[in-house]
């Protein structure tokens, strides 16, 4: 005589199903953000190769789009003098795996911030408006202040929690990054807050890397 299985019998069996994928999908998507993490990491020591490469032949560094006048250049990702005429990376445009979804294709890269480019004393300016050297003119303690905590330039990604923490998030509002410059403590807005996993693998703060840090920032 043949027998189905129960009610009973099933639900138990659903029940084990459910619990058993409470506990493996919440380890699979974490494994899936640390890899994630991993190859921004990996990514951005490729592009800190290719700069320092760069800067060895030129003695600067690419520009970035923020205050090029140089059409054809993107405002968030390297420009693409890194990969021609000599092949510094094969590409200029890194994903951010954190940023696939965003609406607008512009910042779905890991962004690229050269530090002449985009804080150069104001007065002065940088030498890419006039004759493409690529490098600030000029000092000013704002942007002495960028170099001391960052060196010449900056990569980062909107790490695990998908959102850049920089001075003008109003969600978080953390980025006030103190320094000690000329024996003062002095507090620099639009610094992003380095990630760090210790604080949950999706936690708040942006993956980076800098110019003086392979985490963020020397200070």
């Amino acid at each position: 005589m043949k027998h189905a299985f129960t009610l009973i019998e099933l639900l138990i069996v659903v029940a084990i199903i459910a619990i058993l994928a409470a506990i493996a999908v919440p380890n699979f998507l974490e494994a899936q953000t640390r890899a994630k993490v991993t190859r921004c990491k990996s990514d951005m020591r490729t592009i800190a190769t290719a700069l320092e490469s760069y800067f060895v032949d030129w003695n600067r560094y690419p520009f970035d789009g923020s205050n090029s006048k140089v059409t054809g250049f993107n405002y968030w990702q390297l420009p693409y003098i890194i990969t021609t005429p000599v092949a510094y990376s094969t590409i200029s445009d890194f994903d951010d795996p954190f940023r696939t979804q965003n609406t607008s294709t512009l910042y779905r890269n890991l962004r690229y911030t050269n530090v002449g480019a985009t804080w150069a004393p104001v007065s002065t300016g940088y030498k890419e408006y006039s004759n493409g050297t690529g490098t600030a003119t000029g000092s000013g303690s704002y942007y002495d202040m960028y170099a001391q905590a960052m060196g010449m330039w900056r990569m980062s990604s909107s790490g695990p929690d998908r959102v850049l923490s920089n001075g003008s998030n109003t969600t978080y509002n953390p980025a006030v990054w103190v320094i000690t410059y000329n024996g003062v403590k002095q507090s620099l807005y639009d610094m992003n807050m380095p990630y760090d996993p210790t604080n949950g693998t999706t936690s708040y703060g942006d993956i980076l890397r800098t110019q003086k840090s392979g985490e963020g920032y020397s200070n």
